[in-house]
């Protein structure tokens, strides 16, 4: 399955602010451990888990719908991918680095 993420201008100032990179909150999210992925009630997924540097963060994404999708913006692969279901595209709508209680309660579940 390949996964693509989206950015733009609001939520790249989103993470900025929270001092998160998008390869820190792409990897949390590519990377889940149980029992992550969430859903939430209103159709979006929650994530905490640790970056590649090691990092506890917190991640809430949506999966675009095929609709949403703009063509232009895609490979050749990543089109085919689309064409045989193989392709989710993530648009990260929260990231922030967990809480120390949000973060001795995750190393304990974990």
């Amino acid at each position: 399955m390949t996964r693509i993420f989206r950015w733009d201008a609001w939520n790249s100032e989103h993470a900025r602010k929270h001092g998160v990179t998008h390869e820190e909150a792409e990897y949390v999210v590519l990377n889940p451990k149980p029992p992550y992925p969430k859903r939430t009630p209103d159709e979006k997924f929650l994530v905490r888990g640790q970056s590649a540097e090691g990092r506890y963060l917190q991640v809430i994404y949506i999966v675009d719908s095929e609709e949403e999708i703009e063509f232009e913006d895609l490979t050749i692969s990543e089109i085919y991918d689309l064409s045989q279901g193989e392709l989710k595209r993530m648009y990260i709508i929260h990231a922030r680095p967990l809480t120390p209680r949000e973060r001795a309660n995750y190393r304990k579940s974990q």
